[in-house]
């Protein structure tokens, strides 16, 4: 951003009284913003829309009963604030927050009110500050108000701010808020800018032309037309533009395309009210209309610039490779200068304008996708998948896999939710992967949070058998028609809005002696939640934490519960105040109270949080000291301890909707991924030998298991002083980059050093020694810390590949969610796409365009640490290749560089594992579920805080902390998720002090992808240690921040000066998710 001259004193004081003088209330009304503009809120009873109408007769309301609530408004502009009007209606808010956001994702506090009453009333608030978006944020509902929270009017006042006023918002998507007509409306012209892709515009059948028109209601600069079309499509069309709506003049022509949902991005230019899209012809075998799924236009006020790019349109299923164009005007960055990069050897140019062919340009809809259905009476069907458990949810041992989990341990599962039509009785069907000797147990209605306790165990009756030969097909039903006695206090009818738990126990085997199950034969499985009337499945009983949980929306994978009971025999000392958990002032664990709660809150600190005991007790050999969650003096173990002792198993779960046929495969990619490829041997014990695997690891190698590298699915082992661990890969290059600045192998070593040779006639390459230099600092309040600068030196064993200049050494990482990342669509990653820093705000992240390995044509990166690898199947056939030594149908032959002549004749030259098993190993890490965020400490009052400073400091102009997967990926379970995984997926220049080594760019050196933080706090559970960034260099999160320069060096030098409590706040934050 270039910086503005300030103006002189003189010329200060006379623009001062001008505007006084035009803005002053005696002359001009206060104009409302926020009227007619978009709305949008957490939940609607009614519309938010009525919230912004200027009708004083209706109102917006939220959901009743629900936890904090808000409306917010989308003003179409940045506007500088001066005041907010809410004219709320008698259920209101006590406590709420007015909030401001640029981005609609990134909110500022700019005022708090509290200790409102119940009642109709007017607050008038005064804020400050230059914004788009205005949140009112209701945290607490008024003293008598049984309801939500309902308010008339909101009204914002403010002016255009002088700095922005004649800079357009650029590539806005311009339908929010548009006028749509159409020349004919079989399916309603208004589904194709609803922003659901599960409806669509449908023409005429069998009429050419036809066409779909937007009014903007005023010229708009537009730059690209995005179609998402239905398979009833056009061959021929044309993208027009208008001012008046009778003369239009051609903005782009389409021709030759086929039958087939597609998606068409085309460039276009010029200011322009109305936009159209005009059908000339169909598609050959499109024997109805024209079909528009959604109709995106982007681009800004103002009038377009003589230098708008001309028009020019591809189609991503008529072309090998689609081009989609993320047009940006060209501004100066503090980052970087231009949109090419230079070095000392290189340059390359980084386009604004991205060619690139979509993951998934085929979409689904929400009917197939989600994991549930509502039959024509009513009754809500929830499905999914479960698998066997040694022990109950509860139990530590629960968490880990049993013996032969890829064998025979799956089923289906589905409930039948018949409340909705006003019965008690709720029916669950179990299909299991093998018949069950004995009748299934139905454990149903548990309601605790820390211990197993079953008081319903009723059971299933088997409606059909299984298949003698297979095992397959067997088919049981359970009928619940209450719940536990006692748990509800006197409460036996089940009825909408009340959570059912439910789990199975199994009985592998035709008899108990069957032989074809191996090891364990009872099980127990997972425990289940619904709510009834509600469809889905939950991870806890409660609505406000359930959703503050869901990091993955419903592809969360639940969170580890194993808690410990405590013998009074093996107590050893207590302190702090012990008080009977039952005792008058406590909340039972068993009461309805404890039970909404979820877990949220130990039931033992909800009334007195001053009652923080612990007790010390041994288990075997071993003594340890825990906090106290349950004191009950007369029961046989009256402490419950909170111990958290398999937090190490938390990056282990599926995602909780996945369904059954995935489930399976899930389990099996599972087996090859804790599988060595050089000896066969599972890294659990128990397990059988899988000797197809073994001797596939040959050649060079780092080493010889998937596991060995992502210990526990987690980063691999910390790197300290010395030889660099083998869970760690060192990146070479020869120094020079593609035309899209990545990076080339060295002509000798290839993609990355090998520290191993498995093979007696080929060397091993190289080995890394690390040591550390300390870098003293101090934050601005005067506390001292210290850095760790890692120094690399590279000891090379083939001296036939002579020095190597150009490397970078790599962690692991966490392989939790990337399914999802994987799902987000190209568009959404380009919203973000701003390489000169367009819009001014320091940050000029770009998406990373790759080749794919399969088919060379251009893809978006997303995995690796510089984005440089498009999908999760071709980032496990790379790790194979260049890791373990194992050749793919992806990627054939050893992992040799061009001119390392007995590496390449040494071999393989065939395919070691086949298409079918790399797979199953890419189904294992798309259906890793998104870790859950921490429930025991997401509501604390420091996370709350250190939300709030993490928005401040600016952290998630890089960290977005949401966003929305489509309906295109190949696994149901991860469409149409809104999950927050605190990335944007984009490369950004993180500084000189990050820069690696990789090639002869010093730009390009510094770029980083940025990292997902969700399973943050989990780490040093999973990992044993708790090293960041891209080389572990960092001990811990303080660190990691402290290390952040570049685009991030603003929130970086904020961090410095936050008081010390704001930076514990931010960490306690960051270890919450």
């Amino acid at each position: 951003m270039q910086p503005i001259n300030p103006l002189p004193n003189s010329w200060v004081r006379i623009l001062f009284l001008l505007g006084s003088f035009l803005f002053s209330h005696s002359l001009f009304a206060q104009t409302n913003l926020a009227l007619n503009k978009t709305a949008t809120a957490s939940t609607a009873l009614t519309a938010a829309a009525n919230a912004v109408d200027g009708n004083g007769g209706t109102r917006w309301e939220s959901v009743h009963g629900n936890g904090p609530s808000w409306l917010s408004v989308d003003l179409g502009a940045n506007y500088s604030l001066s005041s907010v009007v809410i004219d709320w209606e008698a259920a209101n808010a006590a406590n709420y927050d007015v909030q401001g956001s640029t981005n609609g994702t990134t909110w500022v506090n700019l005022a708090s009110r509290t200790g409102g009453a119940f009642g109709t009333r007017t607050d008038t608030v005064p804020v400050a500050g230059t914004y788009r978006y205005m949140r009112i944020n209701a945290t607490q509902r008024s003293a008598g108000n049984n309801w939500g929270y309902s308010l008339w009017e909101l009204k914002v006042y403010g002016t255009v701010p002088v700095s922005s006023s004649s800079i357009p918002a650029a590539n806005a998507n311009l339908v929010q808020g548009a006028v749509v007509a159409a020349s004919s409306q079989v399916q309603p012209a208004s589904l194709a800018i609803d922003n659901n892709a599960g409806t669509r515009w449908e023409s005429t059948h069998a009429v050419d032309p036809a066409w779909i028109s937007l009014d903007f209601g005023s010229a708009k600069n537009v730059s690209s037309v995005v179609i998402d079309w239905e398979a009833a499509n056009a061959a021929n069309y044309e993208v027009q533009g208008s001012n008046n709506n009778t003369s239009w003049a051609t903005l782009a022509t389409r021709t030759g395309g086929t039958f087939g949902a597609r998606t068409d991005t085309v460039a276009v230019s010029g200011s322009y009210r109305y936009v159209r899209i005009y059908g000339t012809a169909r598609s050959a075998g499109n024997q109805w209309g024209y079909s528009i799924i959604e109709l995106k236009v982007f681009g800004s006020s103002g009038v377009a610039s003589s230098s708008s790019v001309s028009s020019s349109v591809v189609s991503s299923s008529v072309l090998s490779s689609s081009v989609v164009s993320s047009s940006t005007p060209t501004v100066p960055s503090s980052s970087r200068s231009s949109s090419s990069v230079t070095g000392t050897n290189s340059s390359v140019t980084i386009p604004v304008n991205v060619t690139y062919k979509p993951l998934y340009p085929s979409q689904s809809t929400p009917e197939l996708s989600h994991n549930w259905r509502i039959e024509a009476d009513g009754t809500i069907v929830t499905f999914g998948s479960g698998r066997a458990r040694a022990r109950h949810e509860a139990e530590d041992i629960f968490y880990t896999f049993p013996s032969f989990y890829h064998e025979h341990r799956t089923f289906k599962f589905e409930v039948h939710d018949h409340t909705p039509k006003g019965e008690s009785r709720v029916e669950i069907f179990y299909e299991p992967e093998y018949a069950n000797f004995n009748d299934i147990g139905c454990r149903k209605s548990l309601f605790n949070p820390y211990r197993s306790y079953f008081g319903d165990n009723g059971g299933f009756t088997r409606i059909r058998n299984a298949d003698p030969a297979t095992g397959k097909g067997e088919l049981w039903r359970c009928i619940g028609t209450r719940f536990v006695p006692g748990e509800r206090e006197g409460q036996t009818t089940l009825r909408t809005g009340e959570f059912y738990d439910f789990e199975f126990q199994q009985w592998l085997g035709f008899t108990d002696t069957d032989p074809r199950v191996s090891a364990q034969r009872v099980y127990y499985t997972d425990t289940f939640r619904i709510k009834l009337g509600t469809p889905g499945l939950y991870i806890v009983n409660n609505d406000e934490l359930n959703t503050k949980l869901a990091s993955g929306g419903t592809a969360t994978a639940a969170p580890v519960r194993a808690f410990k009971g405590v013998a009074q025999a093996d107590v050893i000392s207590t302190s702090g105040v012990l008080a009977d958990s039952g005792a008058p002032g406590y909340q039972s664990i068993r009461s309805p109270q404890a039970i909404a709660k979820g877990y949220q809150k130990p039931s033992y600190l909800l009334a007195n949080s001053g009652n923080n005991a612990t007790v010390t007790y041994r288990e075997g050999n071993q003594t340890f000291t825990d906090q106290v969650i349950e004191y009950a003096p007369t029961a046989a173990s009256p402490f419950i301890v909170d111990r958290h002792s398999h937090l190490w198993t938390a990056f282990f779960r599926e995602a909780l909707n996945i369904r059954w046929e995935t489930h399976n495969q899930f389990l099996s990619g599972r087996r090859i991924f804790h599988t060595d490829f050089v000896t066969g041997k599972h890294f659990e014990a128990g397990n059988p030998d899988f000797t197809e695997l073994a001797n596939l690891a040959t050649g060079l190698t780092i080493n010889s298991s998937c596991v060995g590298c992502h210990v526990n699915n987690g980063r691999g082992q910390a790197p300290v002083a010395g030889q660099l661990p083998n869970s760690m890969a060192v990146k070479v290059s020869s120094g020079a980059t593609d035309a899209n600045g990545n990076a080339l192998p060295h002509n000798y070593f290839g993609k990355v050093l090998h520290p191993q040779s498995r093979n007696g006639g080929v060397p091993a390459e190289a080995i890394t020694n690390l040591s550390y230099t300390n870098i003293a600092g101090t934050f601005n309040d005067g506390t001292a810390y210290q850095l760790q600068a890692p120094n690399y030196s590279v000891q090379v064993l083939d001296n036939a590949g002579g020095a190597v200049n150009n490397f970078s050494p790599r962690m692991a990482q966490t392989i939790v969610g990337l399914g999802l990342l994987e799902a987000v669509p190209e568009s959404v990653l380009l919203q973000r796409h701003d390489p000169n820093d367009s819009n001014g705000d320091g940050i000029s992240g770009r998406v990373n365009q790759v080749t794919d390995l399969k088919t060379g044509e251009q893809r978006i990166g997303r995995f690796g640490w510089k984005a440089s690898i498009a999908t999760l199947e071709q980032f496990t056939a790379d790790a194979l290749h260049e890791d373990i030594g194992v050749s793919t149908s992806i990627l054939q032959g050893p992992a040799c560089g061009a001119n390392q002549t007995a590496c390449r004749n040494a071999g393989p030259n065939g395919i070691e594992l086949n298409d079918a098993r790399v797979n199953l190993l890419t189904v294992y890490m798309q259906a890793l579920g998104a870790p859950a965020r921490r429930a025991e400490t997401v509501n604390n009052a420091d996370v709350v805080r250190g939300e709030q400073v993490f928005g401040n400091l600016g952290c998630a102009g890089c960290h977005t902390p949401t966003l929305t997967t489509d309906y295109g990926h190949p696994l149901a379970e991860l469409r149409g998720q809104t999950i927050k995984p605190y990335t944007d997926l984009l490369l950004h220049d993180l500084g000189e002090g990050l820069a690696d080594r990789l090639t002869n760019n010093a730009t390009l050196n510094r770029e980083w992808r940025t990292p997902a933080l969700w399973g943050l706090g989990l780490e040093p559970a999973v990992n044993g240690h708790s090293r960041l960034l891209h080389d572990g260099r960092a001990r811990n999160i303080n660190e990691a921040i402290l290390w952040h320069g570049g685009e991030a060096a603003a929130s970086q030098s904020a961090y410095r000066a936050a008081t010390a409590t704001q930076r514990n706040d931010l960490i306690k934050f960051l270890e919450s998710l």
